[in-house]
């Protein structure tokens, strides 16, 4: 009787641990901003975006990484029409950013180097989406061109 109530007691102690990791491992998870992934046609060319949208993961953007795929961005989505800044505070490469309006339509364009910080990057109209690309991935990209918004239409911002 002894050795099943110690038996039950080990049984119990081992789930309550496993639901601790995965409870810890979720939290860490949220600190790592639950970046999706998406693809957006973007100039001829297929990029992977990671999706930026709540103030933490705007803030953070493509910030302390050592570098970036050359397919890869990351696209911030915003609750309002506004002109966003954008600098390149802890990001070690360029970039190439680009603004859409609530349309899709390209409202302005950058091209930003890690030196230039702390200036400030805005667009000329204002924006909802920001899209950060490697440099001179966007060098075909004009003012006025219209991005296909099925996807990015998807993305909450919170």
């Amino acid at each position: 009787m002894k050795f099943h109530k110690n038996l039950t007691s080990i049984i119990l102690i081992v789930i309550l641990l496993i639901l601790a990791v995965f409870f810890i491992l979720n939290i860490r998870k949220d600190n790592q901003l639950k970046i999706q992934i998406i693809s957006e046609n973007i100039g001829g060319k297929v990029f992977s975006l990671e999706i930026a949208s709540n103030e933490a993961s705007r803030e953070l953007g493509l910030g302390k990484r050592d570098s970036l795929a050359e397919d890869g961005g990351m696209i911030f989505v915003f609750n309002k029409l506004d002109k966003y800044g954008f600098w390149m505070k802890d990001t070690k490469f360029p970039l190439d950013i680009i603004w859409l309006n609530e349309n899709c339509s390209v409202v302005g364009k950058a091209t930003m180097y890690p030196e230039s910080f702390p200036k400030a990057f805005y667009p000329d109209f204002p924006a909802l989406y920001a899209i950060e690309l490697p440099i001179n991935s966007a060098t075909n990209i004009k003012e006025s061109d219209i991005f296909s918004c099925e996807g990015i239409k998807t993305i909450q911002s919170s």
